[in-house]
């Protein structure tokens, strides 16, 4: 099985982990408006840029990790 190098990963492969970490941001935060938080668009968007980098992290191991 051949190593994929990072210039091999397709775009695809960028949007899919934009994508999960952006869902997983949305869940994060809904679950803290159910426990009784006020919604605020700053937090939101905040916690998106949070998750982003952290998918952003992830992959750069995968990457690193084969």
């Amino acid at each position: 099985m051949p190593i994929k190098e990072p210039e091999n990963f397709n775009l695809f492969s960028y949007l899919l982990v934009l994508i999960m970490t952006l869902l997983g941001a949305i869940a994060s935060y809904a679950y803290r408006i159910l426990n009784g938080e006020e919604f605020r668009w700053s937090i939101l968007f905040l916690q998106a840029i949070v998750a982003i980098f952290a998918g952003a992290l992830v992959l750069l191991a995968a990457n690193y990790y084969h």
